[in-house]
């Protein structure tokens, strides 16, 4: 496990050192491990999933990452936005 562990650690490396150099940051890193919850290391073989697993996985991220920033966008500027809109409704 040790070696699995180093060898993510150094694709992490090369490929932040590659985007330092690069300097356009752009350039995407996908990784082909996955850790468990367990905290074991999985490579991940691309062949083993069908497109619509894949599509599942993607989607179910994207959901939980974007109602995640949403609440806490929502959470910081509703109260402003509100606020701005009231106060010009008021003054009409």
């Amino acid at each position: 496990m040790n070696k699995s562990i180093n060898e993510t650690l150094s694709v992490i490396r090369q490929a932040l050192n590659e985007e330092q150099n690069s300097g356009n940051g752009k350039d995407v890193l996908i990784l082909n491990q996955l850790v468990n919850d367990d905290g074991t290391i999985t490579t991940i073989n691309i062949n083993n999933f069908s497109k619509h697993e894949i599509k599942n996985v993607l989607d179910k991220k994207i959901d939980k990452i974007f109602d995640q920033h949403l609440d806490e966008w929502l959470n910081k500027n509703m109260p402003k936005l509100l606020e701005k809109y009231f106060s010009k409704k008021n003054n009409k």
